[in-house]
């Protein structure tokens, strides 16, 4: 049974996020009233997991979420009444990649307060990590110009640069697993070393995401190249999945 926006509310005791939920289910409600398409400022994995909670009250609304480049940790919500809006967008249109080459004076966390401080909001900023002397980071195209001129007078190099060009650098392990069976539950649960019967508790609270999908019934299946993620813990995929002659299952799992 379907949750309503009070009983979403009543789970959350941060008034923080309580205000960013109502604000969400407002914007649902105006694209629902007017169509077209609605797009949010990069979302961290929990507000990613209420944007999908509300997104199950409005049966006639098509969502996605998108960060730029797979398995980001942020990302953006796109919201549709027409899911071929969805099915066909361009994310060089949303989204650029910008690389910055750091002189000594500059760091990491010197560079981003000072973004944050020349007015750019952090909402419109995804994923950002190091590489050597350099960091890349993913924002809204919206704000190209701005950063531009940001970055203009920290007289520093940089570089817009298109999203398949972007290097992140993962905190990957691979993993495998024989199972009897392809379980939401049971591989969930060995990815993230935690029992069985905690993990069933998450999914049936709605805790468990498969491809951008809520799933509440821990027997649900998994498929290879499924993306999982678990709120509060992280995410891992399907990378490979072979059955044996015995009936069992050996699993690759890619964990992040």
């Amino acid at each position: 049974m379907r949750k309503d926006i009070n009983e979403i509310l009543r789970e959350v005791y941060d008034e923080k996020t309580k205000r960013f939920i109502q604000d969400l289910y407002l914007s649902f409600q105006k694209l629902n009233h007017k169509g077209g398409l609605f797009i949010t400022n990069f979302l961290s994995p929990q507000e990613q997991h209420y944007f999908q909670e509300i997104g199950y009250l409005f049966s006639n609304l098509y969502v996605r979420l998108e960060g730029g480049i797979p398995f980001c940790d942020r990302k953006r919500g796109f919201i549709a009444d027409k899911k071929e809006i969805l099915d066909y967008l361009d994310l060089e249109r949303y989204f650029i990649g910008v690389e910055i080459i750091l002189k000594e004076r500059f760091s990491y966390h010197y560079l981003m307060e000072n973004l944050i401080q020349r007015g750019i909001e952090e909402g419109k900023l995804g994923d950002i990590w190091s590489i050597e002397n350099k960091i890349q980071i993913i924002c809204g195209r919206e704000i190209e110009k701005e950063l531009e001129n940001i970055l203009k007078e920290f007289n520093i190099e940089f570089y817009f640069i298109p999203l398949n060009t972007l290097t992140p650098k993962r905190n990957i392990k691979i993993l495998r697993t024989t199972e009897s069976s392809l379980r939401l539950d049971s591989i969930s649960s060995f990815a993230f070393n935690i029992s069985r019967s905690r993990m069933q508790e998450l999914i049936k609270n709605g805790s468990v995401i498969v491809n951008n999908k809520i799933i509440k019934t821990p027997h649900h299946e998994v498929k290879e190249e499924d993306i999982i993620f678990i709120k509060n813990l992280g995410y891992f995929k399907i990378k490979s999945l072979k059955e044996t002659k015995k009936g069992k299952y050996q699993i690759e799992i890619e964990k992040h």
